[in-house]
């Protein structure tokens, strides 16, 4: 089937009640992914938040609450080219 087809059995299927509204609108950004490429959804390098590696646990948490991101990369001195690891709200949450 085409994508077109397939966007148009998502709609069928949702107004027939077998997709709920958040599963129609699931499977139709499934299908616009094979029509964006990486660049159109990437965090731009100029714009990325990052955490110190030797930064307190509440100027981290305070990081990623002032993100929009869940996951912010750890650098050592140098910035992104020295990055060490990547930060994961859910971590910091249960420490």
């Amino acid at each position: 089937h085409s994508p077109r087809e397939i966007d148009w059995l998502i709609g069928e299927s949702r107004g027939g009640g077998l997709l709920r509204k958040d599963e129609q609108r699931r499977l139709r950004r499934a299908l616009r992914l094979e029509q964006r490429r990486v660049r159109d959804v990437m965090t731009p390098r100029s714009e990325v938040v990052t955490v110190p590696a030797d930064a307190p646990l509440d100027e981290a948490a305070r990081l990623l609450g002032a993100s929009a991101f869940t996951r912010l990369p750890v650098v050592e001195e140098g910035g992104l080219d020295h990055t060490v690891g990547l930060l994961h709200a859910r971590d910091l949450a249960l420490r």
